[in-house]
Protein backbone atom coordinates (compact mmCIF):
# COMPACT_ATOMS: atom_id res chain seq x y z
CA UNK A 1 0.00 0.00 0.00
CA UNK A 2 1.35 3.40 -1.00
CA UNK A 3 0.57 6.64 0.77
CA UNK A 4 1.00 9.75 -1.33
CA UNK A 5 -0.01 12.58 1.00
CA UNK A 6 1.39 12.23 4.45
CA UNK A 7 0.88 15.42 6.41
CA UNK A 8 3.09 16.44 9.27
CA UNK A 9 1.24 17.56 12.44
CA UNK A 10 2.03 21.25 11.82
CA UNK A 11 0.73 20.95 8.25
CA UNK A 12 -2.46 19.36 9.57
CA UNK A 13 -2.96 22.27 11.99
CA UNK A 14 -2.34 24.77 9.19
CA UNK A 15 -4.84 22.96 6.98
CA UNK A 16 -7.49 23.00 9.72
CA UNK A 17 -6.84 26.70 10.35
CA UNK A 18 -7.42 27.45 6.67
CA UNK A 19 -10.70 25.59 6.72
CA UNK A 20 -11.98 27.49 9.70
CA UNK A 21 -11.53 30.87 8.01
CA UNK A 22 -15.05 30.71 6.60
CA UNK A 23 -17.67 29.95 9.16
CA UNK A 24 -21.40 29.58 8.65
CA UNK A 25 -22.15 33.13 9.71
CA UNK A 26 -19.81 34.54 7.06
CA UNK A 27 -21.28 32.36 4.36
CA UNK A 28 -24.80 33.43 5.31
CA UNK A 29 -23.63 37.04 5.26
CA UNK A 30 -22.18 36.60 1.77
CA UNK A 31 -25.37 34.97 0.55
CA UNK A 32 -27.40 37.84 1.99
CA UNK A 33 -25.13 40.34 0.22
CA UNK A 34 -25.68 38.51 -3.07
CA UNK A 35 -29.46 38.55 -2.51
CA UNK A 36 -29.40 42.26 -1.66
CA UNK A 37 -27.30 43.03 -4.72
CA UNK A 38 -29.70 41.07 -6.96
CA UNK A 39 -32.72 42.90 -5.50
CA UNK A 40 -31.06 46.25 -6.15
CA UNK A 41 -30.26 45.27 -9.75
CA UNK A 42 -33.80 43.95 -10.26
CA UNK A 43 -35.41 47.11 -8.88
CA UNK A 44 -33.26 49.28 -11.14
CA UNK A 45 -34.11 47.18 -14.17
CA UNK A 46 -37.84 47.32 -13.40
CA UNK A 47 -37.64 51.11 -12.97
CA UNK A 48 -35.94 51.43 -16.35
CA UNK A 49 -38.51 49.17 -18.01
CA UNK A 50 -41.39 51.18 -16.52
CA UNK A 51 -39.80 54.40 -17.76
CA UNK A 52 -39.22 52.94 -21.22
CA UNK A 53 -42.82 51.69 -21.41
CA UNK A 54 -44.19 55.11 -20.44
CA UNK A 55 -41.86 56.85 -22.88
CA UNK A 56 -42.85 54.53 -25.72
CA UNK A 57 -46.53 55.16 -24.99
CA UNK A 58 -46.01 58.93 -25.00
CA UNK A 59 -44.05 58.85 -28.27
CA UNK A 60 -46.65 56.66 -29.98
CA UNK A 61 -49.47 58.92 -28.76
CA UNK A 62 -47.64 61.95 -30.13
CA UNK A 63 -47.19 60.12 -33.42
CA UNK A 64 -50.94 59.57 -33.65
CA UNK A 65 -51.59 63.23 -32.81
CA UNK A 66 -49.15 64.46 -35.47
CA UNK A 67 -50.61 62.12 -38.08
CA UNK A 68 -54.16 63.31 -37.33
CA UNK A 69 -53.03 66.93 -37.69
CA UNK A 70 -51.06 66.12 -40.84
CA UNK A 71 -54.08 64.49 -42.47
CA UNK A 72 -56.26 67.44 -41.48
CA UNK A 73 -58.56 65.36 -39.28
CA UNK A 74 -58.19 67.86 -36.44
CA UNK A 75 -57.07 71.45 -35.90
CA UNK A 76 -53.34 72.11 -35.41
CA UNK A 77 -53.97 74.16 -32.27
CA UNK A 78 -55.95 71.46 -30.47
CA UNK A 79 -54.76 68.24 -28.92
CA UNK A 80 -56.85 65.38 -30.26
CA UNK A 81 -58.20 62.71 -27.94
CA UNK A 82 -56.51 59.42 -28.84
CA UNK A 83 -58.39 56.21 -28.15
CA UNK A 84 -56.37 54.03 -25.72
CA UNK A 85 -57.01 50.99 -27.91
CA UNK A 86 -54.99 52.63 -30.69
CA UNK A 87 -51.96 53.13 -28.46
CA UNK A 88 -51.76 50.31 -25.92
CA UNK A 89 -49.77 50.75 -22.71
CA UNK A 90 -47.13 48.09 -22.09
CA UNK A 91 -47.52 46.45 -18.69
CA UNK A 92 -44.24 45.70 -16.91
CA UNK A 93 -44.78 43.16 -14.18
CA UNK A 94 -42.63 42.29 -11.22
CA UNK A 95 -40.96 38.90 -11.47
CA UNK A 96 -39.17 36.38 -9.33
CA UNK A 97 -36.71 33.90 -10.73
CA UNK A 98 -36.77 30.36 -9.38
CA UNK A 99 -34.07 29.65 -6.85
Amino acid sequence: MEVYNVLAPEQEEKRNAQRSRCNGRQINSWLQEVDDKWEKIKEGMLRRQHTEAQTLHAVQTMGWEWKLKELGLCDYKTTPKIDPTHVPQIHVSNFDLPA
